[in-house]
């Protein structure tokens, strides 16, 4: 009983850092030049101006215990190993999450703040 109240105490606190859930949709398969260095990653909120293709969409879910820094290290992190020279934030949205440890006759349901943005890759055409 000791083991199991401990198990769960774990959980818990797994369950209010929460974790980070990344999805990719690559759009675009051609051969890409990967920038020489992850901080030139472009972070827009519209389309740039100069001819561009989008190549992929991320999506990445994750609790309130992430600082936004980390995240978008994260979101250039995918979009430099996807060949892309920036991204398009599209959507920024804050969820909740409830579900129950033990069925919910026990009383012992928990509920979560979440966080969901979804970003386009883009990368420049050579002219």
């Amino acid at each position: 009983m000791i083991y199991f109240n401990k198990l769960k105490i774990i959980f818990i606190i797994y369950f209010i850092i929460g974790c980070i859930s990344i999805e990719k949709e690559i759009y675009s398969k051609k051969n890409t030049i990967i920038l020489s260095d992850l901080n030139k990653i472009e972070v827009k909120y519209d389309y740039p101006e100069n001819k561009y293709e989008i190549i992929g969409r991320l999506r990445i879910r994750y609790g309130y215990g992430y600082k936004r820094s980390y995240i978008l290290k994260k979101i250039k992190e995918e979009a430099y190993e996807s060949g892309a020279d920036g991204i398009i934030f599209q959507k920024f949205e804050e969820f909740n999450e409830s579900w129950s440890l033990s069925g919910e006759e026990s009383g012992q349901s928990f509920s979560k703040k979440n966080r969901e943005i979804e970003v386009l890759m883009y990368r420049y055409l050579q002219e």
